[in-house]
């Protein structure tokens, strides 16, 4: 729970890096999760010099995720997904962030209640005692109907959510093909046989990956949004966001963000 500590601390208004100690020069966040990515990036602006270490397991497949999982193979990495991990509470396998008119919200896709809990993410069950496909929908509508290029993608990726599935691992594939496709990425990855806390030397670890002079494995890039005039530019959005806005633009985008391979 460190990081949600830390993340909570980091962005009350009224708490700053200073409170946390002059001495403290090299901070670690244990967790990768909305955050840690989150505690990360107000430890950053608030002081380029500290050193940050991340601690966090291969990447694991999420619901429509962001440019960090997606920068690296626009870049032409090989990656490997973690597959045979337990799920998780509170992380991006069931959830995504989108940007409406009042800010960002998230996106939940429930879960079987009392089913999923050290269940294997590829055995987590998707609940259907409510129409969740139809409200995501919706939802995406509302914030991006007036964007540059929704038009473009909408009618595929609409017919996604009227397809229903079991198993949350299954939907995320399938939304992730789908973005590899719209990005004109080639599935250049790999997906993990047995879970390994060290993966061996050729397969790029994600843990430790922040540092002084590298801030982790991307970085900010702006790109015009459809709400920038009332909240700025917003980051760690899923990359619906990036598409809707920035159209066949959004590839070359996510080159710009990617940091060089980590050694």
């Amino acid at each position: 729970h460190g990081d949600s500590y830390l993340s909570h601390l980091l962005t009350d208004q009224s708490i700053g890096l200073s409170q946390l100690g002059s001495d403290m020069k090299h901070i670690c966040i244990i967790g990768a999760g909305f955050a840690g990515l989150t505690a990360v990036r107000s430890l950053r602006r608030q002081d380029q010099a500290v050193s940050i270490t991340l601690i966090a397991p291969q990447p694991e497949l999420h619901y429509l995720p962001g440019a960090a999982f997606l920068a690296p193979l626009a870049a032409g990495w090989d990656l490997q997904i973690e597959q045979m991990d337990h799920f998780q509470k509170k992380t991006g396998r069931n959830r995504c962030r989108l940007l409406s008119s009042y800010g960002m919200i998230q996106l939940s896709i429930p879960l079987l209640k009392g089913k999923h809990q050290q269940q294997p993410y590829r055995d987590v069950r998707i609940a259907r005692d409510s129409p969740w496909e139809r409200t995501h929908w919706r939802t995406i509508q509302s914030c991006y109907g007036r964007s540059p290029f929704f038009e473009h993608y909408a009618d595929t990726l609409a017919s996604l959510y009227e397809n229903r599935e079991k198993f949350l691992w299954d939907w995320n594939m399938k939304l992730f093909h789908w973005v590899l496709e719209q990005l004109h990425i080639p599935a250049s990855f790999a997906l993990s046989t047995a879970w390994n806390p060290t993966p061996e030397s050729d397969i790029h670890d994600f843990r430790g990956a922040i540092h002084p002079s590298d801030q982790g494995l991307v970085k900010e890039v702006v790109y015009p949004q459809v709400f920038t005039d009332r909240h700025g530019f917003t980051g760690d959005l899923s990359v619906l966001d990036l598409l809707f806005c920035a159209g066949p633009q959004a590839r070359m985008i996510l080159r710009e963000m990617t940091r060089p391979t980590p050694a």
